[in-house]
């Protein structure tokens, strides 16, 4: 399927804790990490197809993806029915991404970066697509959910750059983290973009996100 693979977290009947139940916007509760899972598939599928919708008919454009207010409100709309902080810049440290106090300026150098590649380079949009995924990744710009919406974003990029409307096909789980780890040692998308063909969009019949 041309949609974000899921998480490899294991997802089941563990309760939710206290500390992620004060996260849900009020009236929103989880009983297992399950639950909150399964929702915030459902909202990101929801966001998705909408999204797209615009990139179709050329409401959105690559220029406006490419911005930081965009990734930001593609994030809110995607997960703002669950959590109070949805499209907020990530406030606390984690083992992995950037500092948060340079989170905003990582990630406008990001986008801008593959601006200027796009324009002024002969780098494949491919490339460039896979190449703001990782380097999003690597930022870690929100609190939850940065591999599946960076996924989703890069492929409204893609499909706002090409005729046929590709987007990744992100199926190999095992094989994609593998390949993130090589590019965050060599920082070049090559193995990235080998596990992870493109397809056209608008042929796809099933338009629901694989499990």
């Amino acid at each position: 399927m041309p949609f974000p693979i899921r998480s490899n977290r294991n997802h089941n009947a563990t309760p939710v804790s206290p500390d992620d139940q004060v996260a849900f916007v009020e009236g929103v509760t989880f009983s297992t990490l399950d639950e909150v899972y399964q929702a915030e598939c459902k909202a990101l599928d929801a966001s998705f197809l909408l999204h797209e919708e615009y990139v179709i008919s050329g409401e959105i454009t690559a220029e406006d993806i490419l911005s930081i207010e965009f990734l930001k409100d593609f994030h809110r709309f995607s997960f703002n029915e669950i959590y109070k902080w949805a499209g907020d810049l990530r406030k606390r440290d984690t083992n992995i991404g950037s500092d948060p106090s340079q989170i905003y300026v990582h990630t406008v150098e990001a986008l801008g970066n593959v601006k200027y590649i796009l324009e002024e380079t002969e780098t494949s949009l491919e490339e460039a697509c896979m190449l703001v995924h990782w380097l999003l990744v690597s930022i870690h710009p929100f609190t939850d959910g940065n591999g599946r919406i960076t996924r989703s974003y890069a492929n409204l990029l893609l499909m706002s750059l090409t005729e046929d409307k590709r987007v990744f096909d992100w199926k190999l789980k095992d094989e994609y983290i593998s390949a993130l780890k090589v590019a965050d040692k060599t920082m070049k998308m090559t193995d990235l973009l080998e596990i992870t063909p493109t397809i056209p969009r608008l042929y796809f019949p099933d338009r629901a996100q694989m499990n």
